[in-house]
């Protein structure tokens, strides 16, 4: 099932029992249901309203939660480009 982000936030300041920040978004699905999941921090800066993916719901040692992996994003490190002025 396709679910399309409608809203997402960065929190930097982790409530117990986590011990980093994490990226939460709402969802929505074809049929209207929202749902709230997590979504790695790597994919932070692509993120966009819109965007579609899947939804999984993964076991932790702090219990269930749902995970967004947005579809059609690389799990490879993008390069960096260094500019030298001449």
């Amino acid at each position: 099932m396709d679910w399309k982000i409608i809203s997402y936030s960065e929190i930097s300041v982790p409530l117990l029992p986590y011990k980093a920040g994490y990226v939460v978004v709402i969802v929505e699905d074809e049929q209207g249901q929202r749902n709230i999941a997590h979504v790695d921090k790597k994919y932070l800066k692509k993120l966009s309203i819109g965007m579609k993916g899947v939804l999984q719901t993964v076991e932790l040692s702090q219990g269930m939660i749902n995970l967004f992996l947005p579809a059609g994003i690389s799990d490879q490190k993008e390069e960096a480009v260094v500019k030298v002025a001449l």
